[in-house]
């Protein structure tokens, strides 16, 4: 409740000037994080959210005074004074959701996994391209300010390196999300994330994956290496524990020196020269990320940007892991550079 009236007075009220908008999906994510951080750009004109929840939606239209509300995205859709569509629905009805907007001609921002399937990729790219719109997925690491002093930092790089990726969803937080088949799994909820932000990091493309699991499905604990083109290793170490374990950690071993970033919060260097970095809270880039993007759309072309090749990579990783998993063998990568 204290935090509900704190963000009540802290976040700014939708802004008229800015692209006229829809959400569509009203889980935590989209509450606590999306709605807020959209907000405070104030470079979107959040006009109405969507939802099967009129509770919801009467509750988040009170808390960040959002003008309107609807259980019909339809009905927004065949608005002309709407271009964009926020996309954070459960992970299964994003393919299907990003064909209907793309249909409407409005532009998407879609959470991730942009897809669950290869199928549902290929409907997404035809959709898309046909109606010439402009889409982003929300991996918002890559856009992380300790994520770019990494990059920046890797960048000199001579000899490929081993990558140690530990990834700890909170067993709390699992339990009330239930990790229902029909939505997605673990694997296809945030393996994506993983895969964009090490790729990205890297400068390279992963070439084959081999997984394993030591859960059955929808595999709550898994060990997946990585291969990348110029023989980097990343090892993935995706399990569910106590929260007080932390969430994320990434070590990176070269020559001897080793850089460890945790939480998106602390930059830490071993056998380098640089100083160590640690930012007051965690940036896990989502503030940057749809900065950018507005100003994408905005016609700033140099704007980085997560592209809709981007999802797709990671979208079809995740498959990718699952079917090594399943067939407890090495799965060679369908990867293609934006």
């Amino acid at each position: 409740m204290i935090k509900r009236f704190f963000r009540r007075f802290s976040v700014p009220s939708p802004t008229q000037k800015g692209i006229p908008s829809v959400l569509v999906g009203l889980g935590g994510y989209a509450e606590n994080v999306i709605i807020p951080t959209l907000l405070k750009t104030q470079q979107y004109n959040l006009r109405a959210v969507c939802s099967n929840d009129q509770k919801r939606i009467t509750s988040i239209r009170r808390m960040y005074r959002i003008p309107e509300g609807s259980a019909s995205l339809q009905n927004y859709l065949q608005r002309d004074d709407i271009s964009l569509v926020f996309i954070t629905q459960k992970d299964n009805l994003h393919a299907r959701t990003v064909v209907e907007v793309a249909n409407a001609k409005k532009d998407i921002f879609v959470e991730k996994p942009l897809a669950l399937t290869s199928g549902e990729c290929t409907s997404i790219v035809k959709a898309v391209t046909k109606n010439n719109v402009r889409l982003t997925v929300g991996l918002n690491r890559r856009f992380s300010p300790l994520g770019q002093a990494l990059k920046e930092k890797l960048r000199t790089r001579v000899s490929p390196v081993l990558l140690l990726y530990r990834f700890n969803q909170e067993r709390q937080v699992s339990n009330r999300k239930e990790w229902v088949l029909q939505e997605s799994s673990p694997v296809q909820n945030l393996f994506g994330h993983i895969i964009d932000f090490t790729s990205w990091v890297l400068d390279d493309v992963p070439v084959r994956v081999y997984a394993q699991s030591s859960s059955p499905s929808p595999h709550r604990d898994v060990v997946a290496t990585v291969t990348f083109s110029d023989g980097s290793l990343l090892t993935i170490a995706f399990t569910m524990s106590d929260n007080k374990l932390g969430r994320e950690t990434i070590e990176i071993y070269d020559e001897g020196r080793t850089i460890a970033l945790r939480e998106f919060q602390e930059l830490r260097f071993y056998g380098h020269p640089d100083r160590d970095i640690t930012l007051s809270s965690p940036d896990k880039g989502q503030y940057n990320q749809l900065d950018s993007f507005a100003r994408f759309l905005h016609g700033d072309q140099s704007a980085p940007l997560v592209t809709l090749q981007d999802g797709i990579n990671a979208a079809l990783f995740s498959c990718s892991v699952l079917e090594s998993i399943t067939k407890k063998c090495a799965v060679p990568l369908t990867w293609k550079k934006s």
